[in-house]
């Protein structure tokens, strides 16, 4: 089976997957109770919540530029924009194998980048995006004391947290980079053995910049911040009797749900996960589902443009 009847067969699996996921999700749906929900929604306070979304995503724009530059000084921002913005558009619309990363590196590759540079950076990113989410919500969860948290909650953060932890010491430090120069020796796999040198060799130069780093993280809590904010402005527009914290422990929860690669872009996913996470907190099931159906809309219309690209 050659590679374009792989590819074919884990987008049918995707889409199955999400077909399954969106009628579970579907199934007990209200109609008239959704309507009755539906007249609780404010345009305005929608229209605020499509601009902090539009804010979270400058934030990570703006990160991943910063970390781009550090290898790549040539890069001005305006060319680099339309390339993150492909990116989130691949994510959230195109039924394809490949991630908003893949997608936006392609493009700039194009455009004459080095791609070592750009998956470098594109790496750098995801670490601190993904650590920075992950201890938002068990940091929260260990010092908030309005609800009990799911310890199975805390475990999966707690894991997340480690598990990037030590991949991010292991690409910065200079354990594997030694350890390919002094043990890699094998004919056989020369070229793998230059790429990975080559990419280890620019993470190193991010061990240089620990300013550069706290930026990104501090770009990465704000992004945080604001999508959580997004889901707290249309909760409480659905009136949902929530704690603050809980938005904190919940939202981190279901983005590192959606970033597991089985179905198309995350949807369906990320509906289910919310819809679960929420039940769990005695959220009623009808504004669970209208909750991630809104945040959808938000995420269409602060992506869809980046099409034009």
């Amino acid at each position: 089976m050659n590679n374009s009847h792989v590819q074919q067969w884990v987008s049918y699996s995707k889409l199955a997957f999400t077909s399954l996921l969106i009628y579970l999700l579907l199934f007990q749906f209200n109609l008239q109770q959704m309507r009755e929900l539906l007249n609780l929604v404010n345009p305005s306070l929608l229209v605020a919540a499509i601009f902090l979304h539009v804010a979270a995503f400058f934030c990570g724009n703006v990160r991943w530029w910063l970390l781009l530059r550090h290898v790549e000084p040539s890069c001005p921002f305006h060319k680099i924009a339309p390339a993150y913005y492909l990116g989130l558009f691949s994510n959230n619309f195109l039924p394809t194998g490949f991630g908003g990363d893949a997608v936006r590196t392609l493009y700039l590759t194009t455009q004459g980048y080095s791609i070592s540079k750009l998956l470098s950076s594109a790496v750098v990113d995801r670490v601190l995006g993904l650590l920075v989410l992950l201890l938002t919500g068990l940091i929260t969860a260990l010092v908030q004391e309005t609800f009990t948290v799911d310890k199975s909650n805390m475990l999966i953060l707690l894991v997340g947290a480690l598990a990037v932890l030590l991949s991010g010491w292991l690409l910065l430090s200079p354990t594997l980079l030694n350890w390919l120069r002094t043990h890699w020796s094998s004919t056989r796999y020369q070229r793998l053995h230059r790429i990975l040198f080559s990419l280890l060799e620019i993470f190193h130069a991010y061990r240089q910049a620990p300013w550069l780093l706290l930026s990104g993280v501090l770009l990465s809590l704000m992004l945080q911040v604001l999508v959580i904010g997004v889901y707290v402005l249309l909760g409480n527009d659905l009136n949902l009797s929530l704690p603050l914290a809980a938005y904190f422990i919940i939202i981190p929860l279901v983005m590192l749900i959606t970033n597991i690669p089985i179905s198309f872009g995350g949807l369906g996913l990320r509906e289910s996960a919310l819809v679960a996470l929420l039940a769990g907190v005695g959220v009623d099931y009808q504004q669970g589902v209208l909750l991630s159906l809104l945040y959808l809309l938000v995420l269409c219309v602060t992506t869809l443009h980046a099409g034009i690209v």
